[in-house]
């Protein structure tokens, strides 16, 4: 068998709820399951010119696409393991016990001292690095979009749950015929989407090509061994139905072999599934999910090689991988002998940079250029209002705010100082061509300084222009209204 690793780089955020159903809130899964790189692949290749090829990738569990983990300083994470326990209130970062070790004499005592022991149902554990890790998600509350009247339909709000961008992964691909890497990786590598929302704002990853990797060195396995659920686990039982309760030959490949179910950890839920190319729902599933922790008695040696392709069902969609014996869940003691601290990032540091072809420098250039003359210009106007206000205040001593925000209304809806000025000052000699200074309740408030501002205005057009005046007035009005 041969085995590939791939890294996956969230480029924006990821939305992969674990139920089907979208009218209630549901958190995104903190992993890609492996049936997302599956569909990737199909979309690419299911129709091969060569059948025989066709049905080996997709049909005969031969090629096994795994879930995607969190990866950090280029140590994967595992999920936490549903063995660790910890006294209530505290976390994976004190004094952790093994729940498949816990002897009477140590519960006991722990019900003595009226210690409660939790148990840990999320995040992921790396244990080279004792670090431990919970993806903290993203919520975005959106609004259904009616095309007909164009504007948000009511009363049809949802929310969506997202593994934050920059977030990234590692994956693997097993290929028991070792003949088709180079087509999978023609599929895979590059920009892709995942998830829900595609077509919107959310899925775009990018995936890279890691190289292969070596085989796990085999050993013969016996007595009461640990098998730790790595990914999900899918079984089927003699009815031909999906069950939580896997037999033991099942999960170890021998009749002579026993689940000790008081010291396991068993967790289950309902999977469901979309099937893009058929455009609808697969059958629900019941599932075990990763994390959980069965304690076996293995009544004869078998190789651990058992265990490499997987166990149950539905193997190449990421189903099945477990740990046998894995060093964070040692057969002896009652604790685990450390403990966890929180890795407080859940994506590495890195910079994106656009890219840039030659023909667009000067473009760039010029808006560069463009923002430092407006940024300049309003530093200018900025200026001339404070000059202004410092000479001539007493000018408008009888002049309202209101009256202010009714000026600053104008200078915006106009596009040249010749209309402003028609609106605001007009001709006061003639009756009825009046503006809005010299009429009205405004005339008296207006007496002393509406001449004066007349004249002001004209003044800053011709030295500065009529955009420089207009901008003028509007930073103005903001000004006193404030004040």
């Amino acid at each position: 068998m041969k085995k590939y690793e791939f890294h996956i780089r969230l480029l924006s955020d990821l939305v992969l709820t674990s139920s089907a159903a979208t009218e209630s809130h549901s958190s995104s899964l903190n992993y890609i399951p492996g049936s997302k790189f599956l569909g990737i692949v199909a979309k690419s290749l299911y129709k091969m010119d060569d059948e025989k090829s066709t049905l080996e990738i997709f049909h005969s569990g031969k090629v096994i696409f795994s879930d995607a983990h969190p990866i950090i300083e280029k140590k994967r994470f595992y999920p936490s393991p549903a063995n660790y326990y910890f006294k209530k209130g505290e976390g994976l970062g004190n004094e952790i016990f093994l729940h498949h070790n816990l002897d009477k004499k140590t519960q006991k005592k722990l019900r003595t001292e009226n210690i409660q022991l939790k148990q840990s149902r999320t995040g992921y554990i790396q244990p080279e690095l004792k670090k431990y890790l919970a993806i903290k998600q993203n919520y975005r509350l959106k609004s259904a979009y009616d095309p007909t009247l164009r504007k948000s339909k009511d009363s049809q709000m949802f929310g969506y749950f997202s593994v934050p961008a920059h977030t990234e992964f590692v994956f693997t691909v097993e290929d028991q015929t070792g003949q088709y890497i180079e087509e999978i990786k023609k599929a895979l590598i590059g920009k892709k989407q995942i998830g829900r929302s595609k077509s919107a704002e959310y899925g775009l990853v990018e995936i890279e090509f890691n190289g292969e990797l070596k085989p796990i060195y085999q050993i013969n396995l016996t007595g009461r061994t640990v098998i730790y659920a790595q990914s999900n686990l899918c079984f089927i039982n003699n009815f031909g139905q999906t069950t939580a309760l896997p037999e033991a030959e099942q999960l170890t490949g021998i009749s002579e072999s026993e689940i000790i179910w008081e010291q396991s950890q068993i967790r289950s839920r309902k999977y469901q599934s979309w099937n893009g190319t058929r455009n609808s729902k697969d059958a629900d599933r019941i599932i075990i999910e990763k994390g959980s922790v069965f304690v076996v008695n293995l009544k004869r040696p078998i190789d651990s090689d058992f265990f490499e392709g997987g166990v149950g069902s539905y193997k190449s969609e990421g189903f099945g991988k477990v740990l046998v014996n894995p060093d964070f869940l040692p057969v002896e003691g009652v604790n685990l002998g450390f403990s966890f601290s929180s890795q407080k990032k859940a994506v590495s540091s890195f910079e994106l940079y656009a890219d840039v072809v030659d023909e667009a420098i000067d473009v760039v250039i010029k808006t560069l250029k463009n923002r430092e003359n407006l940024h300049s210009f309003d530093q200018e106007v900025k200026s001339e209002v404070k000059g202004f206000l410092e000479n001539h205040r007493h000018y408008f001593k009888m002049v309202s705010k209101s009256q202010w925000g009714t000026l600053r209304a104008y200078a915006k809806q106009c596009l040249t100082l010749q209309a402003f000025d028609a609106l605001v000052f007009g001709n006061s000699d003639v009756k009825g061509l009046e503006g809005f200074v010299y009429k009205g309740s405004s005339q008296n408030q207006w007496k002393v300084g509406g001449d004066f501002l007349r004249k002001e205005l004209k003044r800053i057009a011709e030295n500065k222009g009529e955009k420089f005046a207009l901008s003028f007035i509007q930073k103005l009005s903001s000004e006193i209204k404030t004040q």
